[in-house]
């Protein structure tokens, strides 16, 4: 008989899926079209889906899933840049949103900015011109290989986010010192980019400028945990679940919605304390290393974090295996009793997340306007404005 040297848990099991996919990645680089891509790119369900039926780690197969379309982005990259000359300028592609925390699901749409340097000759306005066709291209080619134009508008291709770095430094300053209601939705989108192709210092100098306007910002850490606490768990005062009453997803949870409450609570509290992971459960962990988190906190956050992103992904596996359109809506009904025990438990330690920004970032914030009194509102213009965190003396 043969000697046991070794005993392989469900973790090493896992490995042996993902290993064969390096296969793809070879496959990936080589390939010479966006049609070719996007016969690629329909293989990743089918990759994922025995992982996710044995109970792999929601995050880990969230992070395959950007992986393979992070790979597709740079060959299609690779692929226009052959046929498009550009002038001895660095740039940085980056993706944002859920494509920067590498949290892509099975219907993540396109979601990427354009970081141009300055030429000595060139006018930034003739480079943007050059990039901003270079960009068009790029997301052309992204939707035709199977990730969809964004329907925000938050690409390349648009002139607003295709841009030279000191622009971007403005942008970034202009979010954090003036807290109105379309800046905290841009800094919700923007403050998760990750370089996907090009020039790794453009990106370094813009990250950390960007930190170095954080510090001291009293009062946009207020505003972003004020926006964060608007995002309500679906669960009533009675402990049942809150679904969608009118419409095509009436009876349904957007599964997207309780998700964007945990990657908010954990980005809020790494930008207060300079962490510049950008995945939820990098920056979880990364939270209690430093003991931000307790180890409770950090343990359920990332439990919510990963059953819901697991739910999210069966959903629309299953979707896909039935050739329907990928969704967020997860129908309740369908669901038994003891099914919805679990989800009922998480929405339900979810309003734990309000008390803690509320506790850490909104009491005690007192600004004082001496134009108008106690002054609360992010689009305040005295001049004289005294507020906490927003001081006209206030080095911007």
């Amino acid at each position: 008989m043969g000697k046991i040297v070794g005993v392989l848990g469900k973790n090493n099991l896992f490995g042996v899926y993902v290993n064969p996919s390096e296969g793809l990645e070879v496959v990936i680089d080589n390939c010479r079209s966006a049609k070719e891509l996007g016969i690629l790119r329909k293989k990743i369900p089918g990759l994922i889906g025995p992982i996710l039926h044995d109970g792999g780690n929601a995050t880990t197969i969230s992070n395959i899933i950007s992986g393979y379309s992070h790979r597709i982005t740079r060959r299609i990259i690779e692929l226009v840049l052959k046929e498009n000359e550009l002038p001895e300028v660095p740039f940085a592609f980056v993706s944002i949103g859920s494509a920067g925390r590498e949290e892509l699901a099975l219907n993540s749409d396109q979601d990427n900015a354009i970081i141009f340097g300055e030429h000595p000759i060139i006018s930034n306005e003739e480079l943007q011109q050059r990039f901003l066709g270079l960009g068009e291209k790029i997301c052309a080619d992204l939707d035709e290989s199977g990730l969809p134009l964004c329907n925000g508008g938050y690409m390349d291709s648009n002139p607003k986010w295709c841009q030279p770095l000191s622009v971007w430094k403005a942008y970034f300053v202009d979010w954090i010192v003036n807290a109105e209601p379309e800046n905290i939705l841009n800094i919700t989108v923007f403050f998760d980019l990750r370089i996907i192709y090009g020039d790794q210092h453009l990106f370094d100098e813009l990250e950390e400028s960007i930190f170095e306007a954080l510090k001291g910002r009293t009062a946009f850490f207020y505003f972003l945990a004020q926006t964060a606490n608007s995002f309500k768990p679906s669960i009533n005062v009675f402990g049942n679940l809150i679904t969608e009453r009118m419409g095509k997803h009436s009876e349904t949870i957007d599964i997207k919605n309780p998700l964007a409450s945990v990657n908010m609570f954990a980005g809020i509290f790494a930008l207060h304390n300079d962490i510049r992971v950008k995945g939820t459960i990098e920056r979880v962990n990364a939270l209690r290393a430093i003991e931000v988190f307790s180890q409770v906190t950090a343990d359920e956050v990332a439990f919510h974090f990963n059953f819901l992103m697991q739910q999210r992904l069966m959903h629309q596996l299953s979707q896909v295996n039935n050739k329907k359109s990928v969704n967020n809506h997860i129908i309740i009904k369908k669901l038994t009793e003891m099914e919805l025990m679990i989800p009922k438990k998480v929405f339900s330690q979810m309003n734990g997340y309000h008390d803690s920004l509320s506790a850490t970032f909104m009491s005690g914030f007192k600004g004082f306007c001496q134009s108008s009194g106690f002054c609360f509102v992010a689009t305040c213009r005295h001049a004289k404005c005294e507020r906490l965190g927003f001081l006209s003396s206030e080095k911007q």
